[in-house]
């Protein structure tokens, strides 16, 4: 870029500029002109400078010196020639509605030259309107006498195809386009045929020759000091290297073009730098670092007008999407629909494919309409995208063969076009939409994931390399995938589990919901899939209550009015008390089931029953710390298994929630636990052959009854055959020392060193608790 740099004294400042940019307050390309041009004596040298050199001096990033100049002209000598630079200018600066204006000065109707149709139409193409733009260029007179302008109009008739999505007449333009120029020598004008020609390149599928001839038009542009169309191309080159998966070179690409473009005022080129540069942040995982820069360009493009917002809105609503905020992508993606039209299917189909996919959560019916749509307005290069879109609603529909026809055609197409985001997602699509017998991915589907995962590695999408990752783990265990890529996940600022719209986690969770698991031994705490539910998921306290209180009924019913009872004891009651408990009740509910199955994966009386006035837990599908051990206590006392027993015993790390102790409703369960647990503990003391064992066990009795004779004299019978003399004489002195402080006169240990002699003396026993001889 150092190339565009040129001597003189014309400096061109513009208030938006940003410090330590290229050419922020330094020289842009053609300043002697810029400076005489500002320093024109009057009207005719004014206008004598604009006709000669006005192009130039614009096209170099003079904005201002444009506007200042036409603007001292008097009306008399504001030809269509000079009208359409101030039209092109006011544009360039995001004026969209006084461009038009000057347009419509300059020739309201009838024929145009070259030179004023192309900058005409320009303004009308950057404004996303491209058929205007392509009626405006069928105005121009093409004899020949201005090659270099009709170079330029030929090139942006071949854009304006382009974004119509008509290959065979971009590619026809462009091809003429490029032949003028090169006929004209003017590396302007050939910048600008390389740039259609790009387009054109890009539509066809093209990734080898789009590259060549932005780095073709990227060196013309640089020869000819056209900072306004290296600008445009630096902006599309950069979205070209995020495809092609080199998102490092596209920050170097875009940040400076970025930097240039508020430098010199072009607020098109700032729009599209950003909403680039957000779409590269997204690929690197930076999610909130994209949203910043996906709401400077919406901000951009809201002062521009027109229907270019669309793009940025899109890239919000993906970000928001990836992240989990459904209902921000929602309202993103709506506004972006509502700014673009069908006649931009680029901005158009981007935008209303990512509202099918958050639709798809709450109406799948509206969401495949829409991507249907979609399908049937893309051109070929956003047509992957909505046949995805419209594959993943196929299959959450249960049309498991509609949506791998629909990847097996996006997988061939994607190969033969290097989309290698498309390739990987169809390879998702294909893994999930392959079912075995039981309706489940089947088991072969992991190398599709795996290469799905090489690919997305390939291009650098760090959301969707451990998104795969997560769903290669949950689908088929942590043998094949790291279980941590739910951590790396949340880590990047995704949200798991947690609503996504239609697509591979969505669908994941679908396939194998995350085992919900309670755990009321001790603390209170709900997991998903082994992560925690964070406290901000709860929203109320209420709502962990009412899942408390139909844990401790144990899958039985209670009746609302119960519920509400145990829950609100203190409300007043009154003529509406009971519409506004109930009320209460059923956003408790709500809660609950929210918190259960975030993802809406089940349906609504999936966890929580409710029927005939009451509520009741479906603990068969929750595993529940407080039932397995009780189902294990009771197994192991009846069979007296050791394993079986330390098993129960494992499982009990505390009474049942010990943090609501004093609450009524959880006494019946908090009891028969901690029953089963003493005699779990009594039956592994006795039968296990490990002393070890037999002590903790021991150890954990007299935790929970320091008077617990028969287990005071159990271990110290436990430590005196394995010659743990120290041990036992510590234990038969705490043993005395606890009797002695409930007046229970202690029993005789044989074999004890001292024959048990009394190591400190004990109060006097009541005579009433006197042992009798010979008793224990």
């Amino acid at each position: 870029m150092e190339t565009l740099c040129s001597g003189g004294d014309g400096r061109e400042h513009h208030n938006g500029g940003t410090a330590g940019g290229p050419y922020n307050g330094g020289m842009l390309p053609h300043a002697p002109l810029a400076a005489a041009l500002r320093a024109a004596a009057g009207p005719d040298e004014t206008a004598a400078i604009l006709d000669e050199a006005g192009d130039r001096i614009l096209a170099a990033g003079h904005v201002q010196t444009i506007l200042d100049a036409v603007d001292r002209l008097p009306a008399a000598a504001r030809t269509p020639h000079r009208l359409v630079l101030l039209a092109h200018a006011r544009q360039l600066r995001g004026d969209a509605d006084g461009a038009l204006v000057a347009c419509g000065l300059a020739a309201p109707d009838g024929p145009l030259s070259p030179a004023v149709a192309w900058r005409m139409g320009l303004v009308h193409y950057q404004a996303g309107d491209p058929t205007t733009a392509l009626a405006v260029y069928g105005r121009a007179r093409r004899d020949g006498t201005d090659p270099v302008a009709e170079a330029h109009l030929l090139a942006w008739s071949a854009n304006a195809h382009w974004m119509l999505g008509d290959p065979a007449a971009a590619r026809q333009q462009a091809e003429r386009a490029h032949d003028t120029a090169t006929a004209s020598g003017d590396p302007g004008a050939l910048a600008a045929a390389h740039a259609a020609l790009a387009f054109s390149a890009m539509l066809a599928g093209d990734r080898r020759g789009n590259g060549r001839h932005w780095a073709l038009a990227t060196e013309a542009a640089e020869r000819a000091g056209d900072v306004l169309q290296l600008l445009r191309i630096r902006a599309n080159h950069g979205s070209h290297l995020v495809e092609e998966g080199f998102p490092a070179d596209a920050l170097a690409e875009l940040e400076p073009a970025a930097l240039l473009a508020e430098q010199v005022g072009y607020a098109v080129a700032v729009g599209l730098c950003r909403t680039n540069l957000g779409q590269c942040l997204l690929q690197l995982g930076r999610i909130g670092a994209a949203v910043a820069e996906f709401e400077r360009a919406k901000a951009t493009f809201q002062a521009i007008g027109g229907r270019l917002i669309a793009y940025p809105l899109t890239g919000l609503g993906d970000a928001y999407r990836e992240r989990g905020d459904l209902a921000l992508a929602r309202a993103a993606y709506e506004e972006a629909v509502a700014s673009g039209a069908p006649e931009d299917p680029q901005g158009w189909v981007g935008a209303t494919t990512g509202l099918a996919r958050v639709l798809a959560v709450d109406d799948p019916a509206a969401a495949e309409a829409l991507a249907a749509e979609a399908v049937r307005v893309a051109r070929e290069p956003e047509r992957h995208r909505a046949e995805l879109t419209l594959g993943w609603l196929r299959l959450a529909a249960g049309a498991h063969g509609e949506a791998l026809t629909l990847a097996g055609r996006v997988s061939t197409a994607a190969r033969g076009r290097r989309d290698r985001a498309a390739l990987a997602e169809a390879l998702e699509l294909t893994a999930l939409s392959d079912r075995d017998a039981d309706g489940r991915p089947d088991p072969r589907a992991g190398w599709l994931l795996d290469e799905a995962l090489s690919v997305w590695q390939e291009i650098g999408h760090q959301v969707s390399v451990q998104r795969v990752r997560y769903a290669r783990w949950r689908l088929f265990g942590a043998a094949t995938a790291d279980p941590g890529a739910a951590a790396a996940l949340e880590q990047l600022g995704v949200r798991v589990p947690g609503p996504h719209g239609a697509g591979l986690l969505d669908t994941v969770h679908r396939c194998a919901p995350l085992r919900v698991a309670i755990r009321v031994l001790g603390r209170f705490e709900v997991t998903r899939g082994g992560i925690p539910v964070a406290d901000t998921e709860w929203q109320s306290r209420k709502a962990r209550e009412l899942l408390k209180i139909l844990l401790a009924r144990r899958g039985r019913a209670v009746p609302r009015s119960r519920l509400v009872e145990l829950l609100w004891p203190d409300e007043e009651g009154g003529p509406d008390a009971a519409a506004v408990l109930g009320n209460r009740l059923s956003v408790a509910l709500a809660t609950v089931r929210r918190v259960l199955d975030p993802v809406r994966a089940q349906p609504a009386g999936h966890y929580l029953i409710t029927e005939d006035g009451s509520v009741a837990l479906a603990l068969h599908r929750i595993d529940v710390d407080v039932l397995t051990f009780l189902r294990d206590a009771t197994d192991g006392l009846r069979t007296r298994s050791v394993p079986v027993l330390r098993r129960a015993a494992g499982t009990y790390r505390g009474d049942v929630l010990e943090e609501d102790v004093y609450a009524d409703w959880t006494h019946d369960l908090r009891e028969e636990a901690r029953a089963a647990c003493l005699a779990v503990l009594r039956a592994l003391a006795a039968d296990t052959t490990d002393t070890d064992e037999a002590v903790l066990a021991l150890l954990r009795l007299l935790e929970h009854d320091r008077y617990d004779e028969p287990a005071h004299l159990a271990l110290i019978q436990v430590l005196l055959p394995a010659g743990r003399w120290g041990d036992a004489v510590r234990a038969h002195r705490c043993y005395r020392a606890r009797m002695a402080e409930i007046g229970v006169e202690p029993a005789p240990v044989p074999g004890l060193p001292g024959g048990g002699v009394p190591l400190m003396t004990p109060p006097p026993v009541p005579a009433g608790l006197r042992r009798s001889p010979g008793t224990r």
